[in-house]
């Protein structure tokens, strides 16, 4: 199973994710759910600053996680290619 994630900018607090009869204790949620199923791949969308800014903690967190970058969205233009990175991604899953 693969899970689609998108790490921001953002202050991440910790938090206790409870399912059925297991709680994890963590900053992302993505690695809450990684924990709770059987995930092969967490696809982590984010951009540079994101990247700047989480992704070393969030790999640590997550360590079956993949970088898959995407611009900013500040305009139509960037936000059909994030669509588009998320679209080719979905879709590889069904072309492996």
């Amino acid at each position: 199973m693969k899970l689609l994630t998108f790490l921001g900018t953002g202050n991440y607090a910790q938090t206790t994710y409870t399912w059925e009869d297991k709680e994890v204790t963590t900053k992302y949620v993505a690695a809450a759910i990684n924990d709770f199923f059987d995930i092969d791949t967490v696809q982590a969308f984010l951009t540079t600053e994101a990247r700047d800014t989480h992704w070393m903690m969030f790999s640590k967190a997550v360590e079956n996680a993949e970088e898959v970058f995407i611009p900013s969205g500040r305009s139509e233009e960037e936000l059909w290619q994030i669509f588009g990175c998320i679209s080719v991604k979905r879709v590889s899953k069904y072309t492996q």
